[in-house]
């Protein structure tokens, strides 16, 4: 079992585990989340309610990595609002310099932080819309990054 476990995050990266993106997230067990939780996975789900619903997670991982997720849900009018927050720590990442090379090993704290706004709208008895925005900012030596 970890075995399959390391291919998966091996072959297919961490963040895609975690944060699915939209068709990936519908062929998974999470686009069956609820409430403020569907801002992550599947917001044609979001539920938000007449009063605001929050959602809130830490997750220890393997050595020392951990995420912490924040979720808030609103409805308005006939429109269901979520905003989230996810802070992934990566924790201590060892850096090799190149080779052949004087320098020591160096190491740094690497994190991912994503912020998502979404949306439903029900356009059925049966059947829901919805969309996300995400923003990711990535801190990792070689693939630091925005999106």
């Amino acid at each position: 079992m970890s075995l399959l476990i390391f291919l998966l995050i091996s072959s297919s990266g961490v963040n895609s585990l975690l944060l699915p993106a939209s068709p990936a997230g519908v062929s998974t067990s999470f686009s069956i989340s609820k409430d403020a939780e569907a801002v992550f996975y599947n917001p044609a789900n979001l539920n938000g309610y007449e009063d605001y619903n929050l959602y809130c997670s830490y997750n220890r991982f393997y050595l020392s990595m951990q995420s912490v997720s924040l979720a808030l849900s609103k409805k308005i009018k006939s429109i269901d609002f979520g905003l989230a927050f996810i802070n992934f720590d990566y924790g201590d990442i060892e850096w090799h310099p190149n080779y052949p090379s004087e320098d020591s090993l160096v190491y740094y704290t690497a994190n991912d932080f994503s912020m998502i706004l979404s949306s439903k709208i029900a356009v059925s008895e049966n059947g829901n819309v919805g969309i996300s925005i995400k923003y990711i900012s990535e801190s990792i030596y070689i693939y630091s990054d925005h999106a």
